[in-house]
């Protein structure tokens, strides 16, 4: 289990850099207006950066187990954080689109 949470962890890790990687590509092209991204875990989901968060905290709780409270309590806080985030920003991107 703790092979695979390494593994995890680093495939999340280089997936999270990946979708910042192309939102400051976007920035660059285009300071002033706003635009979809594209590429990478964009295809599957709105908000990879928050889902390759969850992952890399998912895989910590693996990796110290579920005894580990802290690590649990802090997984959770993360899921939910994310996942409130995720919905505001799937809410404000469609307001955008919407005007």
């Amino acid at each position: 289990v703790q092979l695979f949470a390494i593994g995890l962890f680093f495939y999340a890790w280089i997936h999270q850099l990946e979708a910042h990687k192309i939102f400051a590509s976007m920035k660059r092209k285009s300071s002033s207006s706003h635009s979809v991204p594209h590429g990478d875990w964009f295809k599957y989901v709105s908000c990879p950066h928050y889902l390759a968060e969850i992952l890399i905290y998912l895989s910590q709780v693996m990796i110290l187990g579920v005894k580990h409270r802290t690590a649990c309590l802090i997984f959770g806080w993360v899921l939910t954080n994310q996942i409130i985030a995720g919905f505001k920003e799937i809410n404000e991107s469609s307001k955008e689109r919407g005007k």
